[in-house]
């Protein structure tokens, strides 16, 4: 026998609300991979390389800021 219509709607509430629970006990890197998984198909493996290669980046331009900051205000 199929689910009624109410039954239904009562399972996509408790879906939706787990889900958002999940998303916010995720870590932002963690919820962006979920997200990038699900809604776009993107391979696991994909996400952690485009992510190891923002790191990278980042790190990188996070150590030229610094040592900037430190020559001025050694100066």
């Amino acid at each position: 026998m199929a689910p009624s219509a109410e039954e239904l709607a009562l399972r996509t509430s408790e879906m939706s609300y787990g889900v958002m629970l999940l998303l916010e006990r995720l870590k932002p890197d963690e919820r962006a991979a979920f997200v990038l998984h699900e809604a776009f198909e993107c391979d696991y493996a994909e996400i952690a390389k485009s992510f190891s290669a923002h790191r990278r980046r980042a790190g990188k331009s996070f150590t030229v800021r610094g040592a900037a900051c430190k020559r001025r205000t050694s100066q």
